[in-house]
C-alpha cells in the first residue's frame, strides 16, 4: 500500500470512527433490537457475535436470545495472520481477555458458525471493510 493511500484509508477511518461515535451517543436504548428481528429468522443455526468496545453496537442482548435456540460463539484471535476460531458463548460464560485484547471463553469450545455478526466502521466504494 502506498503512502498516500494509507494515509486516506486512515484519514476515512478516523471519520467513519468519529461519524459512529456520534451515532452511538444519539441513539435509543435498544437500537440493536432490529439485530434480533434479523436472527429470529435463523433460529438454532450456529452464529457468532462479539464483545463489543468502544463504540460498537453491542449484540449482547440479541447473542443471549440466540443462545436459547441454538449455539453462540465469539471469535478468538490466535495469532497475527492466523484465521479466526470461535469459542461456544452462552450467558454466564466466565470470560477471559485474550491474545488481543478481546474477552473470549475462559473455556475454549470450538464450534463453526454459520452465521457471523461483525463490527463495522464504515466500508469503502467497493464493499471493503475500513474496520
Amino acid at each position: 500500500m502506498s503512502g498516500d493511500l494509507a494515509t486516506v484509508k486512515a484519514a476515512a477511518r478516523a471519520d467513519a470512527f468519529a461519524r459512529r461515535k456520534a451515532a452511538h451517543e444519539a441513539a435509543a436504548p435498544g437500537a440493536a433490537g432490529r439485530l434480533s428481528e434479523v436472527l429470529a429468522g435463523y433460529r438454532g443455526v450456529p452464529l457468532s457475535g462479539y464483545m463489543a468496545i468502544r463504540t460498537e453496537i453491542d449484540p449482547l442482548p440479541a447473542m443471549e436470545e440466540a443462545a436459547a435456540h441454538g449455539p453462540v460463539a465469539v471469535p478468538v484471535i490466535e495469532a497475527p495472520g492466523k484465521p479466526l476460531r470461535f469459542a461456544r458463548w452462552e450467558p454466564g460464560t466466565e470470560m477471559v481477555a485474550g491474545p488481543f485484547g478481546a474477552r473470549i471463553p475462559a473455556r475454549l469450545d470450538w464450534i463453526t458458525p454459520e452465521i457471523l455478526i461483525v463490527p463495522l466502521v464504515a466500508y469503502d466504494a467497493r464493499g471493503g471493510r475500513l474496520g
